[in-house]
């Protein structure tokens, strides 16, 4: 029974371009097809295009990436309607004509074309071999709670901000403040900005909330007490004063253990190939 790519009558470059881009991964496989037969020893044939065969390991392949990245493709279960199954092996047989279309005017033996074919090649047997050594890997649950018990308590921080356009500012506040007159006293004789309302108060901050650049003099305050050395701004400088510190609420250990595993993972992930690249007998070779 021949099979015939069926093109609608309409929107053909849309439904072409749709199609490129979805099968466009699997026309490298076309160079490699030792990949794709070692997903099934005797994969079955399910077209012919000129002669050539596609299989029903390539349908696979591209029904579980079409599954990850359009899910109008393949529905939620999994499961294909028979009018999606043949939408595949239509881009797939696309994909040959293709690959056998660019073979005619040498452009597969184009060092360029061999090369980019090899990179993605290394690329997808490399992200096997990380994806197979991470399913080997067996976490327990007591790592894992080691890991969660590690994680540093993370705090908020009430913060009020004295700012001042010019050093003889500065001379002044400092002057004032040395005399143990209080800081929202203080803050309220020098509003230069908007934030400088209300004694300077910013409110209860988050690390991720606070200037990077101030956030390491912030942790080192004790609570009441203020940067003698103002802080450079932009706009001039900055006295801080902590007010106070409240300790965060840590997420659940429950609720937690999913990322902390993967985390492990990755940490592992990270050593062996560290321990590949040490082992490995690499040399490089000045070609200017």
């Amino acid at each position: 029974m021949s099979l015939v790519v069926r093109m609608p009558e309409e929107n053909n470059v849309k439904y072409l371009r749709s199609s490129l881009e979805c099968i466009t991964s699997l026309v490298i496989l076309s160079f490699f097809p030792s990949i794709l037969l070692a997903t099934e020893i005797n994969p079955v044939v399910i077209a012919m295009v000129n002669n050539v065969a596609i299989n029903d390991a390539e349908l696979l392949v591209l029904t579980e990436a079409r599954s990850r990245h359009s899910m109008e493709q393949v529905s939620s279960d999994g499961s294909l309607s028979k009018a999606q199954k043949q939408k595949l092996i239509d881009d797939l047989v696309l994909a040959e004509i293709l690959v056998q279309e660019a073979g005619k005017t040498g452009l597969d033996k184009l060092s360029r074309t061999v090369a980019e074919a090899a990179i993605q090649y290394k690329t997808l047997i490399g992200q096997m071999f990380l994806r197979q050594e991470i399913a080997k890997m067996q976490v327990s649950e007591e790592e894992i709670r080691q890991r969660y018990d590690a994680i540093p308590t993370k705090y908020k921080y009430g913060l009020r901000v004295i700012n001042a356009t010019t050093q003889e500012a500065v001379n002044e506040i400092l002057e004032v403040l040395s005399t143990g007159t209080e800081f929202k006293t203080v803050s309220d004789s020098y509003v230069i900005m908007e934030e400088d309302k209300n004694g300077g108060w910013l409110g209860w901050l988050r690390s991720s909330q606070i200037n990077p650049q101030h956030l390491e003099v912030v942790r080192n305050l004790k609570v009441a007490t203020f940067t003698t050395t103002p802080l450079k701004t932009k706009t001039g400088w900055r006295f801080i004063y902590l007010e106070g510190k409240k300790e965060l609420d840590k997420t659940p250990y429950d609720r937690s253990r999913d990322w902390l595993r993967d985390e492990i993972q990755q940490i592992r992930v990270q050593t062996l190939l560290a321990e590949l690249r040490q082992n490995a007998d690499v040399k490089f070779f000045n070609h200017n």
